[in-house]
């Protein structure tokens, strides 16, 4: 098996959610499986502020990695090689990657179909779903911002991020405000996450998570029944099976999988596009509009 790593770095077009304003780069490596015939490239980004592990982590493991002295074991890295490998099964099996990731119940489904669906995760995503971040500024500055964005652009439906930054009571009164706006869900309103279950009982938005799983700082599971759906990251998260494993839970209590990017390059953002068409509803936008803050 041929093995490579190739570093890049992307310019960046607006600072990444928690880094300082100087951050003018997203760096990343490619990483490549092949036999000389098939080939597959994943890309390996661990999130500055997200990931557990930092680019030089990465760099160490993949060098170990190379020359076949360590397995991966760093989230990002253990999904990058998954991709690259899913990749290259895929071609040899002259099928999709889609396909290749696939449940039984979506084989049955032809390349057509899987080409509409994976060219439709990208249209949802620009037009009709708005993805908000609130709890920066003041309750009142964020409910006004809302209001405005709704009165303005008309879309069909806000998800609204707020990375655990309010306490139960300025939750509950901030999704009381919201509750008559075409919200598709909130995401991690509260700071400490044992409050999700009292905020469930308070408003009628239909909540999300998404740190809780690759933090693990509380009981999720048994939650989920009150979810609605959970944010998929597959560079904070690892590689498919452990992702596999996070969607069975989520499927069998009946809650939705929405994935999602953490600014990975055009390779990442298109493994993650046949990621969504393969285990996502049909309804389900995708969180992969991210590529608008790179340079081109």
């Amino acid at each position: 098996m041929i093995k490579k790593a190739k570093p890049y770095s992307l310019s960046l077009k607006f600072s990444l959610p928690r880094q300082p304003l100087t951050m003018k780069t997203r760096q990343g490596i490619l990483i490549t499986v092949g036999d000389g015939k098939y080939f597959g490239t994943g890309d390996c980004a661990p999130l500055p502020g997200f990931s557990k592990e930092s680019y030089d982590d990465v760099k160490e493991e993949v060098d170990l990695w190379l020359k076949g002295k360590k397995t991966a074991s760093l989230p990002s890295l253990c999904w990058a090689i998954d991709v690259a490998m899913s990749k290259y099964q895929a071609q040899k099996k002259e099928i999709s990657l889609t396909k290749f990731w696939s449940r039984g119940d979506f084989l049955s489904r032809d390349d057509l179909r899987i080409a509409k669906l994976y060219h439709e995760r990208i249209s949802i995503s620009h037009n009709d779903v708005i993805k908000v971040k609130v709890g920066e500024s003041s309750l009142r500055e964020d409910i006004s911002k809302i209001s405005y964005i709704v009165k303005e652009f008309s879309p069909r439906k806000i998800r609204l991020d707020v990375n655990r930054k309010w306490d139960l009571s300025d939750a509950i009164f901030f999704c009381k405000k919201m509750e008559s706006l075409p919200i598709d869900y909130i995401e991690e309103p509260c700071a400490s996450p044992t409050d999700l279950p009292l905020l469930e009982r308070e408003t009628s938005l239909k909540l999300a998570l998404d740190e809780s799983l690759y933090k693990d700082d509380w009981e999720w599971e048994k939650f989920l029944p009150k979810v609605y759906a959970i944010i998929l990251k597959p560079t904070l998260l690892g590689g498919i099976e452990a992702l596999r494993r996070i969607e069975e839970k989520a499927r069998g209590a009946s809650c939705h999988c929405v994935v999602s990017s953490s600014f990975e390059s055009d390779i990442g953002i298109d493994a993650l596009k046949h990621l969504a068409c393969a285990w996502q509803q049909e309804d389900i936008a995708a969180g992969l509009d991210t590529e608008k803050w790179f340079f081109s």
